[in-house]
C-alpha cells in the first residue's frame, strides 16, 4: 500500500511538472506505461506477489492512472470504459 501511494505521489508530481512544461499529457502517460512494461506469465506474477512488497507492473500503472483527472482529459475516458474508475473510488494524495 505505501509503495501505491509514493507511486501516486511521483506520478502526480511527474504530471504537475508536465504541465509547467507544456507537455503533452498523453505522452506523459504512455512512457509511464512504457516503465512498467514487461510480459510475465501469470505463474511468475503470482510468484512475485507473493513475495514482493511491490505491486505488479500492470496494477502500479492501471491503478495510479486512474486516479489522476488529466488520464480522463488526455484520452477522453468516460464512465463505461474499460480504464474508467468511478470519481467517488480515485484516491488523491496531494
Amino acid at each position: 500500500m505505501s509503495e501505491n501511494i509514493a507511486d501516486q505521489g511521483g506520478l502526480t508530481a511527474g504530471i504537475e511538472a508536465n504541465k509547467n512544461e507544456h507537455g503533452d499529457m498523453q505522452e506523459l502517460f504512455k512512457n509511464y506505461a512504457r516503465i512498467w512494461a514487461s510480459k510475465e506469465s501469470p505463474e511468475i506474477i503470482k510468484t512475485i506477489a507473493a513475495f514482493d512488497v511491490h505491486a505488479p507492473g500492470p496494477e502500479r500503472v492501471n491503478v495510479q492512472v486512474q486516479c489522476q483527472p488529466e488520464f480522463y482529459k488526455a484520452f477522453n475516458v468516460q464512465e463505461g470504459d474499460g480504464m474508467w474508475l468511478d470519481p467517488d473510488k480515485r484516491v488523491v494524495i496531494w
